[in-house]
């Protein structure tokens, strides 16, 4: 087995053909294209006859993929690579996300939904893969929020925190016994509503969902 080879294995899982459908760049249309002959067997010389570019190009957008997966394909720009989301807006896809999460209010944002958000506040196109690796470049990920109420109110937790422990005292004196126990309704489960399990958002945070 050859070098190539053994990069070629590592793209058999990709839908090339998916997205070159799609694509709009046409140049990025030809690396796509070529990488879905290599996908189907054809050797790195036939690959570059068949686009009429060298091999060693035909290598680098290959290598490109694996590195970088769908942001691979897209043009240098002089020095560096450009997304195709600028980075001046990645902020802001950052907080339409979050905005449209908080809108949606139940189920997940799934990768269709952020395409749809990327092409019509951004006018970024990218495929599925392309932005689930976008959204790796970006730090975010799909982890469980921390539950919190609809109704949830920052006054009335810290209202209730600063009166608790009076209210304990004022329990005790009322009952023959040392010994208190503390029940809370949502541990029951009582009136419970399923809630947004899933959430985009940095890694190493947990942020609340209603």
């Amino acid at each position: 087995m050859t070098k190539t080879d053994g990069l070629v294995e590592q793209i058999q899982t990709f839908d090339f053909l998916a997205s070159y459908k799609v694509e709009r760049d046409p140049r990025i249309k030809i690396k796509l294209q070529a990488l879905h002959h290599l996908q189907c067997g054809k050797s790195i010389q036939e690959v570059s006859d068949i686009t009429l570019y060298n091999t060693k190009s035909v290598k680098l957008w290959l290598e490109n993929f694996i590195a970088f997966d769908y942001e691979g394909l897209i043009e240098r720009d002089g020095r560096g690579r450009r997304p195709r989301l600028a980075v001046e807006d990645e902020e802001k896809f950052k907080d339409a996300l979050c905005k449209m999460q908080d809108k949606k209010g139940g189920g997940s944002i799934g990768a269709s939904e952020i395409r749809a958000l990327l092409a019509d506040q951004f006018d970024c196109c990218y495929s599925q893969s392309g932005t689930y690796a976008l959204l790796d470049r970006l730090n975010l990920v799909w982890i469980t929020g921390r539950s919190r109420h609809p109704k949830n109110s920052a006054e009335a937790i810290e209202l209730y925190k600063e009166l608790f422990p009076a209210e304990i005292e004022n329990i005790k004196s009322f009952i023959d016994s040392d010994k208190i126990e503390i029940w809370w309704q949502v541990e029951s489960r009582v009136g419970q509503q399923g809630s947004l399990s899933r959430v985009w958002a940095t890694k190493g945070t947990r942020p609340r969902a209603c």
